[in-house]
């Protein structure tokens, strides 16, 4: 153990002395703490929801489709089956009726059954817009191929796309942002299934995230990925290298210099590897950090209350050459416990009157107890919130449009809280039904005018 310690004194760490030292954040004023967006003419939810999905993304998504992608009903019966054409016109009316369907999540119920919902439903979304634009002579929609194009018009493979779509129209990110993970409920045939039982879901697809939080008390996602076996094992520390480019780039179109320098990227321990930690640090990317004692044992040594069974106990310790400060506290919540925190950026302090105002600030460990919030509380957000009716069928697996499931309420999500934040009006004016709702009438009427 004493070797330990000594490896630890010998790379420079030492204890902190909070009467005579303190840390503290490398704050921005008020108006620059929560992620500004871009100046942009997006009136309504269409101009900010169509930033997001475009003609490029959608031509994207039918570029992969095959012929056999675009058979309507079984090609193995008789005569010549009929074949979708896949327009554009079409795809924006099978977004719109998506959208509303999502608005108004109508289920099958034991009072009302409904033998098969999706297909009534659809076919009520039909007859909706059929009579709001039956007066200008367009006709009808396809109930078959709207229903055709459900099952192939899927964002999945498509996060990258989507994320940086998300990232254009930020202009500052913040004091803050959190990176973390959503494990969405899934039990279907696939090979990107994901068992965590700490996790309330349990099973399903495992999508990493990053999000912020805007000044009207929404939260905005910046990075969506799903990890998949497809393209072979998903590495954590490539994970924070795409976190650390969020913060080093997004932005930089508009602002001269680093656009984020003050930026707080925080994570759990799952994300605490070596490599993305001397990245970030040599990316000048100030970060904060749950960790797991094993992974830094000889510092952890270094603690004498480590091994405390006293509830609010804290210590820590301070490596001036990387500007990290090392920290464990026995959080007095329930459930919560003893806890190591690693951060780095923060500035030490010396004078009386910032010893005195921190004193009972637990140093790194309060920030990113705070900070971190962020994802849980958008992932909550979703709930309810998504496609609510069953994926897959037909030898068509369902994985596709449940990965495509997260994107849609991701975007959806971004739009309306987007919208609000740049407009400036509360974002609980209108319901998220009544929101969706309006978006597809006017996607709708967009579709018609193509």
């Amino acid at each position: 153990m004493a070797d330990e310690r000594d490896a630890a004194r010998q790379a420079g760490w030492r204890h902190v002395n909070k009467k005579e030292e303190c840390f503290v954040l490398d704050a921005l004023p008020p108006v620059d703490a929560f992620l500004v967006f871009k100046r942009l003419r997006t009136p309504k939810f269409i101009d900010l929801f169509q930033r997001f999905v475009n003609d490029d993304l959608l031509t994207k998504v039918a570029n992969r489709w095959t012929v056999n992608d675009l058979f309507l009903g079984d090609k193995t019966a008789a005569g010549s089956p009929k074949r979708l054409i896949p327009t554009k016109k079409l795809m924006w009316q099978t977004l719109a009726i998506q959208i509303r369907l999502i608005g108004l999540q109508k289920k099958s119920t034991e009072n009302d059954p409904i033998k098969n919902p999706l297909k009534t439903f659809i076919q009520e979304c039909i007859q909706y817009f059929h009579e709001k634009d039956k007066e200008n002579g367009t006709k009808k929609i396809s109930f078959k191929s709207i229903e055709k194009m459900m099952t192939i018009l899927t964002f999945d493979g498509f996060e990258d796309m989507i994320s940086k779509s998300f990232q254009d129209i930020v202009l500052r990110l913040g004091q803050s942002i959190a990176g973390d993970e959503k494990l969405f409920h899934f039990t279907g045939n696939s090979g990107d299934i994901r068992l965590v039982v700490s996790k309330p879901d349990r099973i399903g697809l495992w999508f990493y995230e990053v999000v912020a939080q805007l000044a009207n008390g929404c939260y905005y996602m910046l990075y969506l990925k799903l990890q998949s076996a497809r393209d072979g094992p998903v590495e954590v520390a490539n994970i924070v290298y795409d976190w650390i480019n969020i913060v080093k780039f997004t932005g930089s179109d508009d602002v001269i210099d680093v656009p984020n320098p003050k930026t707080m990227l925080v994570f759990d321990s799952y994300y605490h590897v070596e490599n993305g930690r001397q990245a970030c640090i040599e990316n000048h990317v100030k970060f904060s950090c749950s960790v797991r004692p094993d992974r830094m044992l000889s510092v952890k040594k270094l603690l004498q209350r480590a091994d405390s069974e006293s509830p609010g106990d804290e210590e820590s310790v301070y490596r001036e050459e990387s500007n990290e400060i090392f920290t464990y506290h026995y959080d007095r919540q329930k459930g919560v416990g003893k806890k190591f925190n690693l951060t780095h950026g923060l500035i030490r302090d010396t004078t009386s009157r910032k010893i005195k105002e921190n004193k009972d600030i637990i140093p790194g460990y309060d920030m990113y107890k705070s900070m971190f919030e962020v994802c849980d509380r958008f992932n909550r957000n979703l709930h309810d919130r998504h496609w609510p009716y069953k994926r897959g069928g037909r030898a068509r697996t369902g994985e596709w449009g449940h990965s495509h499931d997260f994107c849609m309420a991701c975007i959806l999500q971004n739009t309306f809280s987007a919208h609000s934040q740049i407009y400036g009006y509360d974002h609980e004016t209108l319901n998220f039904k009544q929101k969706c709702v309006q978006l597809s009438d006017d996607l709708y009427e967009y579709s018609c005018s193509l």
